[in-house]
Order: structure tokens, then sequence, then C-alpha cells
């Protein structure tokens, strides 16, 4: 991506892509009944250093399963910070003081790389004393026994919210079943009233309570969404009303006849490339 930003004939614009990656817990298995453990292994995870190490900075730490662009995301709710001290502590208050062994399903082949941060995540979860084997499947593989409900109690996966919606989502990831096992009746009952209403004003202030819950839960491992990433030519960004950085960081001069060119004359608005 660096290399194609230093290519004058292009604009690179970033944008927050709506998956949500998340490592599921089978919450009907101990020691993962206890809230504290699930939220021991939330700190244990060092998710920025991931999204530093493989995927280069692009991408957004998130708090739960909400993304950032979902109708009613709570900018104001932070992610679990890593501490793996306090993750620890919480595991030594749960009654392990010395971890315990479990093991996580990764995969490979998918729309998007699970297999290389669920390695990270493993050696995370390693060093706070939880002992864990990670089974690496193809997702050919992986998704019947995904179906069949035979995986590890740990796993990795990713959701496309493509409403932007998070009732849809959540209601998902809770359905009980696909390996997907955390139920909470206080949770249902605050999206069928969400649910109940179809004016997004009123929906909106709603899911701060809904995300709360779930970090408070912590029925998954919250970690990212990654960014996308596009490249297009000068001229189609051009075309499209694009206001363009030069080399160095100097404005290229705008066409007579563009879209962008109109805007300057009118003084409409800029075309921000970078997106977050």
């Amino acid at each position: 991506i660096e290399e194609l930003k230093r290519n004058d004939k292009l604009v690179i614009k970033t944008i927050a892509a709506p998956r949500i990656f998340h490592v599921t817990i089978d919450v009907r298995k101990p020691p993962f009944d206890n809230v504290k453990v699930r939220q021991a292994l939330n700190h244990a995870v060092d998710v920025n250093a991931i999204l530093k190490s493989l995927y280069f900075g692009y991408g957004s730490r998130l708090a739960t399963a909400v993304d950032r662009g979902s109708l009613g995301y709570d900018p104001s709710l932070q992610p679990y910070p890593y501490d793996p001290n306090k993750a620890r502590a919480l595991l030594a208050e749960a009654g392990f003081p010395n971890g315990f062994e479990t093991e996580f399903d990764s995969f490979t082949g998918s729309i998007a790389d699970h297999a290389k941060p669920a390695e990270a995540i493993v050696g995370f979860l390693q060093k706070v004393g939880v002992k864990v084997k990670q089974n690496v499947f193809e997702f050919s593989a992986f998704g019947p026994r995904r179906v069949q409900n035979k995986t590890a109690p740990l796993f990795i996966y990713s959701i496309g919210n493509a409403y932007l919606e998070p009732s849809w989502v959540i209601r998902w990831l809770t359905q009980g079943g696909l390996g997907m096992h955390y139920k909470n009746a206080r949770l249902d009952e605050m999206l069928t009233r969400i649910e109940a209403t179809d004016d997004a004003r009123q929906r909106a202030p709603l899911y701060a309570d809904v995300q709360r819950l779930l970090k408070d839960e912590a029925p998954f491992i919250f970690l990212f969404q990654a960014d996308a990433v596009f490249g297009m030519e000068y001229a189609q960004a051009e075309a499209m009303g694009a206001e363009l950085p030069g080399p160095a960081g100097k404005r290229q001069p705008l066409a007579k006849g563009t879209k962008a060119f109109q805007k300057e004359r009118t003084g409409g608005g800029d075309f921000n490339t970078n997106v977050q």
C-alpha cells in the first residue's frame, strides 16, 4: 500500500469495511461459563499489536461486535485494554491461577485471512497461562464442523454487517447454533424493543445499552474491523469529483469540465482521499 501511495498516478482511498473479526467462546463449557474467564481472555489479547503487525495499521479496534459504521455505534465505549496482569488476576479470581487447557479452531481459504490473526491470538493467550492447542482447517472442512456444532471451545470468525444494523448481526451471533451458544434473555428483550420501530432515530440510542451489555458479558474475544483499501487512477478519481493531492502533498490542478473543477468554482465540498 505504501508503494502504491508513492505512485503519482494513483489515488488511494481507505474505508472501514463492515467485517467484524471476533473469537467465539462456547459459554456452555467450563471454564468459559465464568464471565471472569471470558473477560480475562479479552484483556489477554493485544489487538492493536495484531492490527499493526499483520494489517499495517489498516483496521480499527472494536469494543464489541458492533462496527463503527453501524447505526447506534457508541464511540464512548472503550475496548478491553491489553493488560496481561489483569488477565492473570481475573483467571485467579475465577479459580484458575495456573491457567487451563483448551483448543482453538482456525481456518484458511475463506473470504479473509483468519489463520494469521488466530496464531497471534493463541500466542497471547499462552502468555497468561492458557494452554491452547490450535487446530487449523481448510474452510471447506471447518464449515461442516461449525454447522454440526463440533467446533472447539474457541474459534476465530468474522461476519460482514451488510445492513449496518447491529440487531441482525447480534441475532446471528447469538442464534444458539453454528458453534455460537451465548443466549441472554435481557439482550433478547432489548433487541426486540429496538426492532419494534422502523425509525432509525429512535433505534440508534437504544443500541448503547446493548453494546455495554455485550462488553460486560464478553461472550466473544472482541477484535477489530479491517480497512478496505482502494486504488484508482487520477483521471478516474477526478471524474468522480475528487480533489487530488499531488506530489509531496501538493494539490494537482483540476481539469476544466470535471466535477471537481465545478465544485471548486461553486465552492463545493472537498473529497477526502483517506476516509477512515
